[in-house]
Order: structure tokens, then sequence, then C-alpha cells
């Protein structure tokens, strides 16, 4: 039986929610390799285009453009996903979308996102357990 997006199982669905969490995780912490690790395919493709931003293509082409353009845009920020829509399911693997909300980290200026992302700024706990919003 051919898997559909209406088939896909509960693991299938969540091992895809853990693919993007992992992605979140290394793009938030500059984990380069790990983050290459994470793409399988001989040609990678990182299409971000629905969001106005360049499609990256192949391993070497994908590491620069993380390491020149999109570490330093996404410092101090962290990634939370939600909201996941498989629209397509194949035999090589599936697609979809999701929504994405970055969060400045404590520490970090606040700076203007990519289009499509909401702009959140956080205190942290100041040592005496009260939170300073000017930190």
């Amino acid at each position: 039986m051919t898997t559909t997006v209406d088939t896909l199982s509960i693991e299938d669905r969540l091992a895809i929610q853990d693919l993007v969490a992992r992605y979140n995780f290394y793009v938030d912490t500059k984990q380069i390799d790990s983050l290459m690790g994470l793409f399988v395919t001989e040609d990678p493709t990182f299409d971000e285009t629905r969001l106005g931003i360049p499609c990256a293509s192949g391993f070497e082409n994908l590491r620069q453009y993380y390491i020149k353009d999109v570490f330093e845009a996404m410092e101090g920020l962290a990634h939370l996903t939600g909201g996941y829509l498989i629209e397509e399911v194949t035999d090589k693997g599936a697609r979809g979308v999701c929504t994405i909300s970055s969060t400045v980290m404590s520490g970090a200026a606040e700076r203007s996102m990519s289009p499509g992302t909401t702009r959140t700024s956080t205190s942290a706990p100041a040592k005496d357990g009260s939170s300073d919003p000017e930190r």
C-alpha cells in the first residue's frame, strides 16, 4: 500500500516533527556538522522561497549559506515551531510547512525577523530571581 498524507502513521508524523526540532536546535546552536547530517539526499535543497529567501542547493552551497548567512542573522535567537502541515508524501520523503516563531534569547539585542516570523523579546531572570526587562 502506498503511503499518502492521509495514511501517514503517527510515528512518521512524530519523526518529521523531531527532524524539525533537531534542525532548529542545530541552527540555534550553530552545529554545522550535525545540521548538515540532517540532509540525506545526494543533492539537498533548502527552499524558503515562500518567505522571499533564495533557494540553496548542494551540500557545499548549503554549508556556506548557513555559515555566512544564517548563523550570523540568527545570533541569539531560539526557534519554536508548530502547526505542522504535511502536504505531500512520496517514496523519497515528505514535504510540508510549519509555523516558526523566533524568540530573542536573553542578552541578545532585538532585531527584525524575516517575513513570516514573529518578533518577540524576553527578559532573563536576575540573579535574585526577579525579572529585569532592561537586561
